[in-house]
């Protein structure tokens, strides 16, 4: 949608850079949005003016992009954090039944894609949008089973924040 936006964007900021280029439209426009506040730029303006401003920094720009970046990776973090805790709290509450059957249907689909390929029973493009859906969702089923090392890092750096500051 917007990729040489989120590749510029991407040089500075990664985690904006990666929602802008989500597929997710909202996800996409959120991310364009925090760029063109901090860069200064009207809510309407087109995809053009956003690139040619990317294109010439100042370095208050760029310092601007990074605090940005680190301002919306925290509240991201949080937000993935708080998003996988309610999803171990309704398994609490309802059971892991659904939860298994979901990761079964899952995985039975990403190994027979792959097997299906493999054995060319079917085209590698194709098939090539169900693929990567089942290879994002392989990733979360495997860290809503086993955990994030990702969300625990983030987990202890705030907690040592907090800590530090009192709070």
């Amino acid at each position: 949608m917007f990729k040489d936006i989120a590749k510029l964007v991407g040089k500075i900021a990664p985690v904006v850079g990666r929602a802008i280029a989500n597929p997710v439209g909202t996800v996409a426009e959120l991310g364009l949005g925090i760029v063109k506040k901090t860069l200064g730029l009207d809510p309407g303006a087109p995809e053009s003016e956003i690139k040619s401003r990317l294109e010439a920094l100042s370095p208050a720009d760029v310092l601007a992009l990074q605090e940005m970046e680190l301002q919306y990776a925290v509240q991201f973090a949080q937000l993935e954090v708080q998003d996988k805790g309610d999803a171990r709290d309704l398994a609490r509450e309802k059971g892991l039944v659904h939860h298994a059957v979901i990761t079964y249907t899952f995985i039975l689909g990403y190994f027979g894609l792959m097997i299906s390929v493999g054995f060319g029973l079917a085209d590698a493009e194709a098939i090539g949008g169900a693929w990567r859906v089942l290879d994002a969702a392989f990733g979360v089923i495997l860290t809503f089973w086993f955990g994030s090392s990702f969300g625990s890092k983030v987990k202890d750096t705030i907690a040592k924040e907090k800590a530090r500051n009192g709070g």
